[in-house]
């Protein structure tokens, strides 16, 4: 139950809005309310996505910084500004295919133009720009040092999983003959397939370079061994080679499953 509603990701935002506070103290800047933001905002499920996200978020904080530090020069807290700087802003991002930069970007550019507190934008925009890379960086280290995400145990329990489906299926269509509903299966393999692709883009998925590879070779005997199982379904339902016999129909049913059965005993159970 404790799990199930506080996961690692929860803790690990905890931590890193609890560090970068503490460290944009430590350091005197003035506000750690955009750190926070940044930490919470870059907390990402894999490491990966972390650096990304805050990838994303940095050059978000730049443009609106810029921005902001333009608009504000001009003149602080002009409300027909703050709507101009924020049109050039998403106008910038949406030509440079950053859409995940708008928001922290706009955030920024409105705080400079609205929240000076008697600062000038310069040096405003500049703690911004570090109150930010604060939160990034140490949501980033946070995500690289407790608890990184490795779901490789959890990713060959499903494998596991499938291959007990496959045998029931297999049994089936060797014993029985009989449609067999692939619905479930499918849905199982796509799952397995994102979570399998989502590990490999992850840092430590570099070290398990033979895992991979096993996995990816396993998944392509799977999905061959979906095409002729759904394959052996249309000739159960006569939905196929409507004009052959009988016979004929059961030569081909049997190539199918015997090939279905070659690809299985290829698979690496680990």
């Amino acid at each position: 139950m404790f799990k199930k509603y506080i996961g690692l990701r929860t803790i690990k935002t905890g931590i890193a809005v609890c560090l970068t506070i503490f460290i944009t103290a430590l350091l005197e800047l003035d506000s750690p309310f955009f750190g926070a933001i940044a930490a919470i905002i870059s907390m990402d499920k894999t490491i990966i996505g972390s650096f990304n996200t805050g990838k994303n978020r940095m050059i978000g904080t730049l443009l609106g910084a810029v921005l902001g530090l333009v608009c504000a020069s001009i003149q602080p807290e002009n409300a027909l500004i703050c709507g101009i700087g924020i049109i050039v802003l998403i106008s910038i991002c949406n030509l440079m295919k950053l859409q995940g930069s708008i928001t922290v970007g706009g955030i920024v550019l409105i705080a400079i133009m609205v929240n000076l507190n008697g600062k000038t934008p310069f040096m405003y925009s500049i703690n911004r720009i570090l109150d930010t890379f604060i939160g990034i960086f140490i949501a980033v280290m946070v995500n690289l040092t407790f608890f990184p995400y490795d779901n490789l145990e959890g990713i060959k329990a499903t494998f596991k999983g499938i291959l007990r489906d496959l045998e029931g299926n297999m049994n089936q269509y060797s014993i029985k003959s009989e449609i067999c509903s692939l619905a479930g299966l499918k849905s199982n393999i796509a799952h397995l397939e994102k979570e399998l692709n989502l590990y490999k883009a992850d840092i430590h998925a570099k070290k398990k370079v033979d895992s991979i590879k096993t996995l990816d070779g396993n998944m392509d005997r799977i999905k061959s061994i979906i095409m002729h199982m759904e394959l052996l379904n249309h000739l159960q339902a006569n939905d196929i080679l409507a004009n052959i016999t009988e016979t004929e129909r059961t030569i081909v049913y049997q190539y199918h499953l015997r090939t279905v059965l070659s690809l299985y005993e290829g698979i690496n159970k680990f």
